[in-house]
Order: structure tokens, then C-alpha cells, then sequence
């Protein structure tokens, strides 16, 4: 059985399909939805265990995907565990890239992704 994380995300449509992405590649074990002011104020605790979207990187997490231009900025250096790519429209659409788009989500309609970029 491959192992399980908990998804931090927002509660918005981004956050919501990419825990729909996350969970059919059966990598979920738990979702919790947070503000990103309170990541940035260290309020959530993360771990190794988290695997986040949309929302600003904090060291020890196991992955972390964004598509803001400021964590750029923001996160001076290039962790490998930080998959950041500025000119994607939606936090959703790195994921669905990063694990091989159509061909590993082939339930995933391209009309879904469309909505939420």
C-alpha cells in the first residue's frame, strides 16, 4: 500500500480539486482546509506527513504545491520537496502536471481542470 498524507489546502474550488486529484492517485488519508495567514503565522502545525496546495510553503513538509509568483519571492531558495510553477493558473493544475495530467487522471475531465484555472 503506498503511503498516505494529510492534505492542507483551502477551502476554495483550487483546494477542493486538488484534494479530488491527490485522493484518486490514493495518497490521502486526511484533508484539513486552512487560512493561508494562518500557515504564514506558523498557526498549523505541519509535518513530513503534510502534503500542501495553495497556500505558502513551510519547511518539513513532504510536498508542497503552489502556483503564486510571490513564494518565488518569498522562499528564497528552491527546495526540492516545492513544486512551484508561476505561470499555471490554478494550484490544481500543478498537481495534475506533476503527476503525468491526462494520462495518470484519466477520470479527471479537461473540463474540470478548465473550471478551475
Amino acid at each position: 500500500m503506498a503511503e498516505r498524507y494529510r492534505l492542507v489546502t483551502r477551502s476554495d474550488f483550487d483546494g477542493l480539486v486538488c484534494a479530488a486529484l491527490l485522493k484518486e492517485l490514493g495518497m490521502l488519508d486526511d484533508i484539513l482546509f486552512v487560512h493561508p495567514k494562518d500557515m504564514q503565522d506558523g498557526l498549523v502545525e505541519i509535518t513530513d506527513r503534510d502534503i500542501t496546495t495553495n497556500l505558502p510553503y513551510v519547511p518539513g513538509v513532504h510536498l508542497a504545491f503552489d502556483h503564486h509568483d510571490s513564494e518565488t519571492i518569498r522562499v528564497e531558495d528552491s527546495p526540492e520537496n516545492h513544486v512551484i510553477v508561476p505561470g499555471a493558473k490554478s494550484a490544481a493544475r500543478v498537481v495534475y502536471e506533476h503527476f503525468g495530467g491526462a494520462e495518470t487522471f484519466p477520470r479527471v475531465s479537461e473540463d474540470l481542470m478548465v473550471a478551475v484555472d
